[in-house]
């Protein structure tokens, strides 16, 4: 099939605007990409230099050097001591192309809505004429090229060069499945008319619906190209195309949806999130997956969890077809009402009760929805029970409190507060600030007056606890520290490295230091290059274990009814997972809390690893992988002025 050109289109080239004079090299190497993906040059095919220097009517060197280039591309395969090849066709790697593509036209689409011009949407509208007169003609490299083209433009849009580059790259590799999908006959008019919507949302200058249309599109278009792949069957490439027997399933995948905070100040949870419940799919789909179907994820950012927010992310996750929802947590309760008003099932670990009172006002309408674990009322109080019981010698019964303006970290303050006064303690600092603060200075000063035997800070977001501790120690106080929540991401040990040493902490759930789940944090650790956070990882991993557990008990993911029945009653059947085990509250669709449930957990920091000395309010015993947990002196304590004061 010849090419019918288009002087504005290659694929090979990085932008329209690049005006640079073509060598002979990038002349061979367009020519060079067009064979691979017309399968002029098959997959798996052995690229004779002798063969192509006729065939292309050049020299060895041009050649050569395109050659290189398309190895860099992944387009061309080169085995030592054996030759170059055509790279070879893989299913499984094209939805890998797909997602990683999919995930970043989306977000860069997004910040680029402002950016682009009206004539720059109407080369759009021109890229549609084209493309639906192309496939009346049967031009099939042509509408690829054409549906490469406008891929390419909504990249150029982010007018951010390694964003288009990395688009580029992908879509070059995505280019030959699309090819296929056309031969064997894919009806290209459904990617065609996406792509028409996803103009008119530009046209609207409106990010979120521009963000989340390209990105159903692509999952959309991955799974009908595949869908079409697989039943033209290895026939089309008796020996090229690599389909994983895991990959036959494909077409017949259970869509979840993790709408999370991605971005905004709960992104550092979200990172958790996404990893969490990331290798916990891919833990499962390796086995046998759910009814033997795999699972696909599907992701929606929503933020800082507004009404807004969440009501466009439930939209789109439900328009993409997925059969439950795992956000992890939320902080506003109208998340759960949104994600409610539909009927798949909901669980999350927000620990608030303020998430969950809208919801058991009206349990008819939103039983949908599970908190999996217990809310925030009893950690302020565990957490000074635990404190006070110590083997320490505290130098004086004062203590200072300090919290953000949260509605969660207010809850966990007022409880402190309150058993304090309870046990006869003198309040030095009851202070709160705003949210996200990392100036602590008026607090500090007032500690640093008072010396107080402890200070504990009710602050869940992790940049606020760095800064707190750091401005701490350029002028400590013999204080332990008890920090809420904040250190469960790793990254609180990560950025303050030895500073973090000494810190008490707590968390309401954690993964459980037995062996199992110390080879799983390994894991873990080797997939994404950093520890675990104690807390989302595992919690996305039982949650998800205990949605598919309840799937397999309804016999179909969307027989809503009976999965829901399942996880309501999960008290009769409790599921023990990392965190511990899980039973619900039937009257409130809440996690139970205590030593036989979800212990809430108390660790201090030593040798910048967490050691767990507390589980619910007995001190931890150890497990078949750990000794139990004992509490050391914290470093900036001057322990001989510490001696005098409680002597004197």
């Amino acid at each position: 099939m010849q090419l019918k050109t288009d002087s504005n289109i290659s694929l090979l080239s990085k932008s329209n605007k690049n005006t640079h004079k073509k060598r002979d090299s990038d002349n061979v190497a367009e020519k060079l990409v067009e064979m691979i993906i017309s399968l002029e040059l098959p997959p798996g095919s052995v690229i004779s230099e002798t063969d192509l220097i006729k065939r292309l009517d050049c020299g060895r060197t041009p050649l050569r050097e395109a050659l290189q280039r398309l190895a860099q591309e992944y387009l061309i395969s080169s085995v030592p001591r054996r030759g170059m090849f055509v790279a070879e066709l893989d299913l499984m790697n094209y939805v890998k192309l797909i997602d990683a593509v999919g995930l970043l036209e989306s977000f860069s689409a997004y910040s680029a809505v402002d950016q682009c011009s009206n004539d720059e949407i109407d080369d759009l509208e021109d890229n549609i004429s084209k493309s639906r007169e192309a496939y009346s003609q049967g031009d099939l490299l042509n509408v690829t090229e054409l549906d490469f083209d406008f891929h390419r433009r909504i990249a150029e849009f982010s007018r951010n060069d390694y964003i288009v580059d990395a688009i580029i790259r992908l879509y070059r590799l995505i280019s030959r499945y699309n090819f296929i999908a056309l031969r064997n006959g894919i009806d290209l008019r459904i990617s065609i008319d996406e792509h028409q919507k996803i103009i008119k949302s530009f046209r609207r200058r409106d990010a979120e619906e521009v963000k989340n249309l390209i990105y159903l599109h692509t999952i959309e278009a991955r799974d009908r190209i595949a869908a079409t792949i697989l039943n033209a069957g290895k026939s089309v490439f008796p020996t090229q195309l690599n389909v994983d027997a895991s990959f036959h399933n494909q077409n017949n995948t259970i869509r979840i949806g993790v709408p999370t905070m991605m971005t905004g100040p709960g992104a550092p949870m979200g990172a958790d999130i996404v990893a969490g419940i990331g290798m916990a799919v891919e833990s499962i789909n390796t086995s046998s997956g759910v009814l033997g179907r795999r699972l696909e994820i599907v992701y929606a950012d929503i933020k800082d969890t507004n009404v807004e927010d969440s009501r466009v992310g439930a939209k789109f996750l439900d328009d993409a077809g997925v059969v439950a929802f795992f956000p992890g947590c939320f902080y506003d309760p109208s998340c759960g009402i949104e994600f409610g008003k539909y009927y798949q099932p909901l669980l999350h670990a927000s620990a608030m009760k303020r998430t969950v009172d809208p919801i058991v006002a009206n349990i008819q309408e939103y039983g949908n929805v599970f908190q999996m674990c217990a809310s925030e009322e009893n950690l302020g109080s565990n957490a000074f029970i635990n404190l006070v019981s110590l083997p320490y010698e505290f130098p004086n019964k004062s203590v200072a409190i300090l919290g953000s303006d949260i509605s969660y970290d207010m809850v966990v303050q007022r409880g402190i507060v309150n058993e304090a006064r309870k046990n006869g303690w003198e309040i030095v600092l009851n202070d709160s600030y705003p949210f996200g603060s990392i100036r602590f200075d008026s607090q500090l000063a007032r500690i640093r007056a008072e010396d107080p035997a402890i200070i504990i800070g009710s602050i869940s977001s992790t940049e606020s606890a760095v800064e707190f501790v750091n401005q701490f120690l350029l002028n400590p106080t013999n204080s332990l520290i008890f920090l809420h929540w904040s250190p469960v991401a790793s990254k609180f040990i990560s950025i303050l490295g030895e500073k973090a040493n000494g810190i008490l902490w707590q968390t309401e759930f954690g993964y459980l230091p037995t062996k199992e789940n110390l080879m799983w944090a390994d894991k873990f650790k080797t997939e994404f290059s950093r520890e675990p956070g104690m807390a989302w990882p595992a919690m996305m991993d039982d949650m998800l274990h205990i949605w598919a557990k309840a799937v397999e008990y309804a016999e179909d993911p969307k027989n809503y009814s009976k999965v829901i029945e399942y996880i309501r009653d999960l008290s009769t059947h409790p599921y023990r997972g990392r965190a511990g085990t899980y039973g619900i509250n039937k009257d409130r669709n809440e996690g139970l809390t205590g030593l036989e449930w979800l212990p809430i957990h108390i660790y201090q920091v030593q040798d910048q690893k967490n050691v767990l000395l507390f589980l619910d309010t007995k001190p931890f015993e150890g497990t078949d992988a750990v000794a139990a947990g004992k509490i050391r002196m914290p470093p900036w304590i001057n322990k001989k002025l510490l001696i005098k004061k409680t002597r004197g």
